[in-house]
């Protein structure tokens, strides 16, 4: 076998027998016997545990896949109702606990059950020793194996040779020496399962099978389907030939693939220690998960939201401190130098130059000087608030009415008249005068 293909195997044990097959997937499924060994008579657990010890180990490869599919004697079958009361898994445990050892007066602590768990409808349930899980353990351990699953032989998810579609009812029956399982499935919902013990007569002819089938869909109150599912070492005439009259068609079971085939929707049981519990998807539980997944995105923002905040709050209190500490910062002294007596007076001086009124002073002087009167020179005093003016005015009239013009300004708070003279060098013989204006301070 190519190295690249997955190593399965599979270990089939009934009351007689314990066979090895390697199962190989591909274009085609085979099954190859590596080896069979008698299932001793008498104690189970000990006659399972030297059988396990004599299979050879020469074509076992290690690490491989290990599928144990228990005949239906050797586990017990049996159909649960969930309770009414049902709050939590625990109780469907208790149930089924219950219900086992109802029906087969046996202390369920000796023994493991699996179930297809659910809360809606009545489930398979499936019981197997403790002592047996315990064997097959360690023989898994010993030969370096890990386990696939633990199946009873009526649910091995077996694919049909015709899909059963549109079948109200559906049988399956399964079939190892005198004991038979039947379990009836109406719709989506499992009506009962069955355990019987069969003559070899009752399999002699389709009349024969057809009578006891007859009786048991009479004790369940329900009508016997044309297709039946089956399983296990039914004769090969059944399958080949239908009823002589077609009432009833019986379709041959085989192991399915791990993916890729329709398989018949029995339901699934794993008797591997441990509840395995698989929920489905229901709307009401896509809805839950999408409004969490809702708020677990929003929640993811909001935190990289706060994160960025946060990050920018701590590099607002960084440079705070920086401003703080630069600001604590002693400052260097810096050494002042004695300006002297004249520096100062000429700084004054020069800043009382700067803040004269120049352009009011000027405008009052304009307003009030007419065209007769000719000004020759207008020099400030800052320190006084003065301005000196020297004028020409053509009469002593025209001088007089002059200084009386500057008087009536109101920039001008007095206005001296402090010299005068005729300028006789000058045909015109003018009055050349001189004058002393004192402004007003802003706000006077």
């Amino acid at each position: 076998m190519s190295r690249f293909k997955p190593k399965h195997l599979r270990l089939l044990i009934s009351p007689t027998a314990v066979t090895l097959f390697m199962d190989t997937w591909g274009q085609s499924s085979t099954s190859k016997l590596i080896a069979s060994t008698d299932l001793p008579r008498g104690d189970l657990v000990q006659a399972l545990e030297s059988a396990l010890a004599a299979l050879p180990s020469e074509n076992v490869p290690p690490r491989a896949a290990l599928s144990v599919v228990l005949a239906d004697p050797l586990v017990r079958l049996f159909l649960v109702t969930p309770p009414s009361n049902l709050t939590r898994f625990e109780d469907l445990r208790c149930a089924a606990a219950i219900r086992f050892e109802r029906l087969y007066e046996a202390h369920a602590s000796d023994w493991h059950v699996a179930a297809a768990w659910t809360s809606e409808a009545p489930f398979p349930a499936c019981a197997v020793p403790l002592a047996v899980l315990g064997v097959l353990a360690r023989f898994a351990a010993a030969r370096k194996l890990r386990f696939g699953k633990i199946v009873p032989a009526a649910f091995e998810h077996p694919r049909a040779d015709h899909p059963l579609q549109g079948q109200e009812t559906s049988w399956l029956l399964s079939r190892c020496g005198t004991h038979v399982t039947m379990a009836v499935r109406t719709r989506d919902r499992l009506q009962a399962i069955r355990a019987l013990t069969w003559p070899e007569e009752a399999w002699r002819s389709w009349d024969s099978l057809h009578d006891g089938l007859s009786r048991e869909a009479m004790r369940l109150d329900c009508a016997l389907p044309k297709f039946l599912i089956g399983t296990g070492d039914i004769p090969a005439e059944f399958f080949a030939n239908p009823h002589p009259n077609g009432a009833i068609h019986l379709l041959k079971v085989h192991p399915a693939k791990p993916v890729g085939i329709r398989r018949y929707p029995w339901p699934a049981l794993d008797l591997r220690p441990g509840p395995k519990i698989r929920a489905g998807w229901t709307p009401a539980s896509l809805v839950v998960c999408g409004c969490a997944l809702a708020i677990t995105a929003y929640a993811a923002a909001q935190s990289v939201l706060l994160a960025t905040r946060i990050s920018e709050l701590q590099k607002e209190v960084a440079h705070a401190g920086m401003r703080l500490a630069a600001r604590e910062r002693p400052v260097d002294s810096v050494p002042v130098t004695a300006v002297k007596g004249e520096q100062v007076a000429a700084v004054n001086s020069a800043v009382r130059q700067l803040n004269l009124p120049w352009q009011r002073i000027l405008q009052a002087i304009e307003a009030a000087t007419p065209k007769e009167i000719a000004l020759l020179a207008l020099e400030p005093e800052a320190k006084r608030t003065a301005l000196k003016g020297t004028a020409e005015a053509p009469t002593a009239d025209g001088m007089l009415s002059y200084i009386t013009q500057l008087k009536t300004q109101r920039t001008f708070h007095n206005v001296l008249l402090t010299r005068h003279e005729v300028n006789d060098q000058d045909p015109m013989k003018p009055f050349r005068f001189q004058f002393e204006v004192y402004w007003r301070e802003a706000g006077e």
